[in-house]
């Protein structure tokens, strides 16, 4: 639905559009939570698999940076 909205961009005034960015932000971060709960979960029912894989260190730096 945001993505939607988001597609309305033109339409929205700043406000709205900040608004809209600001949710599909907390809903990325939400779903993250979900999903390291889930994956916790599998841990503890020793269900959970390693997976190796290459990470930009400098962009997960700076998006860490940009939740405080």
């Amino acid at each position: 639905m945001v993505d939607l909205l988001k597609a309305e961009d033109q339409k929205l005034c700043n406000t709205h559009s900040e608004y809209a960015t600001i949710i599909q932000r907390s809903l990325q971060r939400m779903n993250d939570m979900i999903n390291q709960i889930l994956d916790v979960n599998k841990i503890e029912s020793k269900k959970f698999r390693l997976k190796l894989e290459k990470i930009n260190l400098t962009r997960l730096i700076k998006q860490v940076q940009h939740l405080s």
